[in-house]
């Protein structure tokens, strides 16, 4: 996997994405606010996949446009997040929600299992050697018999790279420097299925180099435990 940046370790590159959010945090939520997508078919696959009423993670949660989404049908919801800021914004906007900064490696720290995990964008932060240690960390938080939507942008060839944000500005309007890690589809499909049950996968066709990927997942736990019953 290609990497073009300066970052001397994944700590850097981890540190980097939070100062970027918590400075940029108010364009983020402008750009992002309007909900447009309640139907679209990652929400249908999501809300049949997780039991009505359950509790959910939403990883990666910023000033929590989908966590409005995931109230709406009925979910209880706890969002998380690296940048204070958007938390800041987040409570306000979601006051019926549980909030928790935290980043999503700490994970197995909640001792705790939700019925379902909304998992929008967020791994694109994550950097490519860390990515086992996140995805089994959302393995430890996801219930056996739940489910995780898991919504990325994908590239042609992967590669780990500074980004020139379109959606977040300094002062002096230029683009803000985002820390990314763009996997191509087929080893990032692998990668989940060396962890996961894939129970649903849709790519959208490229333009331009880009496409987005959406993945529903269940915990290999869950056919242990299908197999005992």
């Amino acid at each position: 996997m290609k990497r073009s940046h300066s970052f001397p370790n994944e700590d850097a590159f981890l540190a980097a994405v939070t100062k970027v959010y918590d400075d940029g945090w108010s364009d983020y939520d402008r750009t992002w606010k309007e909900r447009d997508d309640l139907q679209s078919e990652e929400w249908r696959q999501f809300a049949a996949a997780v039991k009505p009423g359950g509790s959910v993670l939403d990883v990666g949660c910023n000033s929590g446009r989908d966590t409005k989404q995931l109230l709406d049908l009925g979910y209880r919801v706890t969002g998380i997040d690296v940048s204070e800021q958007a938390l800041r914004l987040y409570r306000e906007n979601c006051p019926e929600a549980r909030t928790i900064k935290m980043s999503l490696l700490d994970l197995p720290d909640l001792k705790e299992q939700f019925d379902g995990i909304w998992f929008s964008y967020a791994l694109v932060h994550i950097p490519f050697k860390l990515v086992p240690q996140a995805l089994a960390a959302l393995d430890s938080v996801l219930h056996p018999a739940g489910s995780l939507m898991m919504l990325v942008t994908v590239v042609e060839q992967s590669e780990e790279k500074i980004h020139n944000s379109n959606v977040m500005f300094d002062e002096h309007g230029v683009a803000r420097k985002v820390p990314v890690a763009h996997w191509a589809p087929d080893p990032l499909i692998e990668c989940f299925g060396s962890r996961f049950n894939i129970s649903w996968v849709n790519l959208r066709p490229f333009v331009d180099g880009w496409a987005q990927l959406s993945l529903l997942v269940r915990s290999q736990r869950s056919t242990g435990r299908q197999q005992e019953l």
